[in-house]
């Protein structure tokens, strides 16, 4: 029963000197608010809160990183399998591009056009110019483009242009 009350009593000076620290911050201005924490920290106020969150922070950390040691090693070997298996770069790999492989032919086809301007061999006059215009915007020779791109460009658009304007005459 004795310990009980020193226990109390103990606990009624911490309490009536946080209160004392805390009436004399609402009278005066010189005790601001960090002079209060540090007064009851110094005390023994620690609230079992901000201990809770400490020990949840310190598990999370926990948890972490014996997660990230114990995948590091399979990680490792996916890397490493992953290198090994990479595609090689050589001509075969080339072969299969989206890309035209080869260059002019002598006598433009309406296939080397399409392929050139970017559309369809049966595309009509207006994507094909669009497709022009817009090619002629980036390869323009006024513009720092190349000269014989921009020839083989308008080349394109006039054998286009006649195909769709030969295949319109005889409809």
């Amino acid at each position: 029963m004795l310990a009980v009350k020193q226990a109390m009593d103990a606990q009624r000076v911490i309490s009536e000197s946080i209160q004392h620290y805390d009436t004399m911050r609402a009278h005066s201005f010189k005790y601001r608010r960090h002079n209060v924490v540090s007064a009851r920290i110094r005390l023994g106020y620690r609230p079992a809160s901000s201990m809770i969150l400490a020990g949840l922070g310190l598990a999370t950390v926990g948890f972490g990183a014996r997660f990230v040691i114990r995948t590091i090693p399979a990680l490792g070997k996916k890397m490493a399998d992953t290198v090994y298996n990479a595609p090689k770069l050589d001509s075969k790999m080339f072969a299969s591009s989206k890309y035209y492989k080869g260059g002019f032919e002598p006598k433009m086809t309406k296939r080397e056009a399409a392929l050139i301007l970017n559309v369809s061999p049966n595309a009509n006059q207006q994507k094909v110019r669009a497709a022009y215009k817009r090619m002629m915007l980036t390869n323009h020779p006024d513009r720092g483009g190349s000269p014989f791109i921009s020839s083989k460009l308008s080349e394109a658009k006039d054998v286009l242009d006649k195909s769709e304007t030969a295949a319109s005459c005889t409809r």
